[in-house]
């Protein structure tokens, strides 16, 4: 109220010596509040990591759950493991046919974050992220250790628990964990460092929140987050390996 009221009395005070208003206004000053997208810019971005590793954990679980739990309560996994075929090979088998979902159901997550982000730029929030094909296919590329890995963890749990209800609680469960440090990073940024990256997840999420923003990679980081999760899948699949070849599987002991 004040401030328009010293703009009308300026005003009249020029208009009364015949000058023009523009005057006492050389520069045009507009202002814009510019805080609310960059912080949806900022949320929304931060919010893939944790999603995608979500969906690499959950991907190809009821797969793994009906062909290890599932077979053992019909009755059909028995007679599987009675044929002339290496048990690993057939542990391998059940490992790649969960892979395969896991890989489609990743695809599928991030088709539907393009999608979004189509979405939500060409809308009123002031959002403006522009997330290209070569982004997305960097973020697959970087989650293909993490989906052997979390094939491997799915694997043993199915084989060590004895019931289907129970490897499907166990499995539910699971996506969380290593979802949980995304969702903190959402709102406490940290800067990464090599050493980080050795941590299988918790780099892959780290290399992600780094694509999406626009931060380059350190090719360092990348070999090591990759170097590691590889070493540490190969490991636990030769452990349900092991699992396969003793007779508790049956019964899921």
């Amino acid at each position: 109220m004040l401030g328009q009221y010293s703009a009308g009395v300026s005003a009249e005070r020029l208009t009364a010596r015949g000058l023009d208003l523009s005057i006492a206004n050389p520069v045009e000053i507009k202002q814009i509040n510019v805080a609310l997208g960059r912080n949806l810019t900022g949320f929304f971005l931060n919010m893939v990591p944790p999603f995608l590793i979500f969906t690499i954990f959950i991907g190809g679980v009821y797969l793994t759950i009906d062909t290890t739990s599932g077979e053992r309560e019909r009755g059909s996994l028995e007679p599987l493991l009675a044929n002339p075929v290496a048990r690993w090979e057939l542990m391998l088998g059940k490992a790649l046919a969960a892979f395969a979902f896991t890989m489609m159901a990743v695809i599928a997550q991030l088709i539907a974050f393009k999608l979004v982000f189509e979405v939500i730029t060409s809308g009123d929030l002031g959002l403006d992220v522009d997330i290209g094909f070569g982004l997305f296919l960097a973020m697959f590329l970087i989650s293909l250790p993490l989906m052997a890995l979390a094939v491997a963890v799915q694997l043993i749990i199915a084989t060590l628990t004895h019931s289907f209800k129970e490897t499907q609680t166990y499995l539910g469960l699971l996506p969380l964990v290593p979802s949980l440090p995304g969702l903190v990073l959402v709102f406490v940024s940290i800067a990464a460092h090599p050493w980080m990256m050795a941590i299988p997840t918790f780099g892959q999420t780290l290399l992600i929140g780094q694509l999406v923003r626009g931060e380059p990679l350190g090719a360092l980081s990348v070999i090591i987050a990759c170097v590691t999760t590889v070493l540490a899948a190969a490991a636990l699949l030769l452990f349900a390996a092991r699992l396969y070849d003793r007779d508790a599987l049956l019964f899921g002991e």
